[in-house]
């Protein structure tokens, strides 16, 4: 643990204790506070567990809105720096690109020399 972390544990615990205290001298009544203690004490667990939950959602939403952000960016470059220009090649008329047609559309009734003549085609 961090130094911060130990000392706003140590806060918080001497918050709680001078909270306490404060309402045993207002109230005066031990039995009441400390079975509201107990109470408080009791529902911690259940506390925690639901603000984990929450903590951990809000961090897994955070990471895939983050990993989403890199792949546009990444994506972006690809069709700025490359795409554009591979499109217009490919677009041209009169360009020497090869009309594949139906030889390299693929499907369940496809055999072996399917495969090796679309090979040879793309070669």
């Amino acid at each position: 643990m961090k130094s911060w972390q130990i000392r706003l544990g140590l806060v918080l615990v001497v918050l709680s204790a001078l909270t306490y205290l404060a309402y045993y001298l207002i109230v005066g009544n031990l039995h009441n506070m400390l079975m509201y203690a107990t109470g408080d004490l009791a529902f911690v667990f259940i506390n925690v567990l639901l603000v984990t939950i929450i903590i951990q959602s809000l961090l897994e939403r955070r990471g895939k809105e983050a990993i989403i952000g890199k792949m546009s960016t990444v994506i972006g470059a690809f069709f700025s720096e490359l795409g554009g220009p591979m499109i217009l090649m490919l677009t041209k008329e009169g360009t020497n690109v090869p009309d594949y047609g139906t030889d390299l559309r693929i499907n369940s009734n496809w055999t072996v020399a399917n495969y090796d003549h679309a090979v040879k085609k793309m070669a």
